[in-house]
């Protein structure tokens, strides 16, 4: 179970798809996970995580504007401190 809350930092935009039908835009920004409590479901106690596991992270995020409003089509994590 993951308690607490998640802020994004930083979030930068390129226009990659300006000229497509569908207008998408891929978003870079800082993933921050350090307020995160994990715990074992069935004890509640925390869980056992690794040491040197990123708690600030880039993601690359592709959003695409549909009629009914943005979407994220893909959210990757890029494995790179921030």
């Amino acid at each position: 179970m993951i308690l607490g809350s998640v802020t994004v930092n930083n979030p930068t935009a390129s226009s990659e798809g300006i000229n497509r039908e569908i207008l998408n835009v891929v978003i870079s920004s800082c993933l921050d996970i350090s307020n995160w409590t994990v715990t074992e479901m069935d004890t509640h106690k925390p869980a056992a995580l690794p040491k040197d596991r990123l708690l600030r992270y880039v993601i690359k995020a592709t959003i695409e504007k549909w009629p009914e409003g943005w979407r994220v089509i893909r959210d990757e994590p890029l494995g790179k401190k921030c």
